[in-house]
């Protein structure tokens, strides 16, 4: 999703200049060939697995964090690297000492690890929110889940509201009203230790200082409300359509689902006020059905539940309700990837491929990508025998135009 792209784009500008220093500084060493070769030699060395740092570009939403957390598996054989580069010779114009001091500083790789795990868990949403199979009520539960998630890390828990739109009327630049909610040093990095990675347990031990613990806390804690300011500002949880959007799940009590549903119409103007009473009484039949079954059968589809539904009834209105709510965009990744795949299929050198042709590419792209190999697609026989006469024609043909262009070249040649 692009609005939570955003907000963690934003929230990471805050972040101290070693720390971006040092993620762009590795990522732009290691485009050489020689210094990867040279990397890979060390971790043959060691006996580890050949794992270089991941290209990190700063236009891909997912880079970063595959990225930090590459970079995490091969720390040791990073400071190896530092270690030896300073005798390496045409490395010398590379700051050896000021990366190694930073690899081997415990502080700055807690701090990275910490990093890794945010960033991580937000691009977790991202990915979700732009799968083929996520519906339209998806998209609530997820940024929920993703803001409750990053105010548990900070906030004290009976302190956190239980509805969890209340959180994003919270004003996270106040400091004065915020310093309340907050966990206290301990309660915070005992939390992180334990639900976040259990390496930042090393923030506790006697080789951390309190001063240092306090300049860990103080960073984060900074970062997290400015991601969570950054959050209540670009995401769209206060919107009506988000807001009622669930009600294809058909869970609640009859009369918000009646509520959202008539909310819905209004909204899109699906049908006209005079059809608004024959559309609430379809309404009425419709919560006083039992659907106990059709929910255990649909589990988390709604579009599943409403297919079940409309098959042991008769409704006119409905489901041109439901079908507009699930066709609406969670993201706008569909559209970007299919771009990206007409790209791949109309190239330069198939620039005559017909309008026709390239939608039906596209379509069997985006409808089979994500079937298991047992419920690909198959091709009958018949369609594989008329796809095979057809090119036979087609090759046929333009033998003959070809062989029919050399005789009358032999004939003009001839007369002349």
């Amino acid at each position: 999703m692009s609005f939570v792209k955003l907000a963690l784009s934003s929230s990471l500008q805050t972040l101290p200049d070693d720390i971006k220093d040092f993620i762009d500084g590795i990522h732009h060493h290691f485009v050489s060939p020689q210094r990867k070769a040279r990397l890979a030699r060390i971790q043959a060395n060691l006996g580890e697995n050949k794992l270089l740092p991941k290209n990190y570009i700063k236009t891909r939403w997912l880079s970063l964090g595959e990225s930090l957390s590459r970079l995490l598996k091969i720390w040791g054989s990073l400071i190896i690297y530092m270690e030896t580069g300073k005798n390496e010779e045409g490395l010398k114009k590379f700051d050896f000492k000021y990366y190694l001091d930073l690899l081997q500083d415990q502080l700055f790789f807690l701090k990275i690890v910490f990093l890794t795990n945010i960033i991580n868990r937000i691009n977790e949403t991202n990915i979700k929110l732009q799968s083929q199979s996520v519906e339209i009520q998806h998209l609530k539960s997820e940024l929920l889940q993703l803001f409750q998630w990053m105010t548990k890390l900070i906030v004290m828990p009976e302190k956190i509201p239980q509805d969890a739109l209340e959180i994003m009327n919270i004003d996270w630049k106040d400091e004065t009203n915020i310093g309340d909610l907050l966990l206290n040093n301990d309660n915070f990095i005992s939390y992180i230790s334990e639900m976040i990675d259990v390496r930042l347990q090393k923030l506790q031990e006697k080789s951390i200082k309190k001063k240092q613990q306090k300049e860990f806390i103080t960073l984060f804690q900074s970062l997290i409300k400015e991601i969570l300011f950054q959050l209540s500002y670009y995401l769209p949880l206060k919107d009506q359509v988000i807001q009622i959007s669930d009600f294809v799940t058909l869970r609640g009590s009859n009369h918000q689902i009646e509520q959202k549903i008539l909310n819905f119409n209004d909204t899109f103007n699906v049908f006209p006020k005079e059809q608004k009473p024959e559309l609430i009484k379809e309404i009425m039949s419709l919560v006083n059905l039992d659907i106990t079954k059709e929910l255990d059968t649909a589990k988390l589809s709604s579009l599943y539940l409403w297919d079940l539904i409309e098959r042991r009834s008769d409704f006119s209105y409905l489901p041109q309700i439901f079908r507009i709510a699930h066709s609406l965009p969670i993201s706008s990744a569909t559209v970007e990837q299919t771009f990206s795949v007409m790209k791949l299929m109309k190239t330069a050198i198939r620039n005559r491929l017909q309008e026709s042709t390239l939608q039906s590419l596209l379509m069997i792209h985006q409808e089979f990508k994500d079937c298991s190999k047992d419920s690909r697609i198959s091709v009958s026989d018949e369609v594989i025998r008329l796809f095979s006469n057809a090119k036979d024609d087609l090759n046929s043909r333009k033998s003959y135009l070809s062989n029919f262009s050399l005789f009358s070249l032999i004939y003009l040649i001839g007369r002349s």
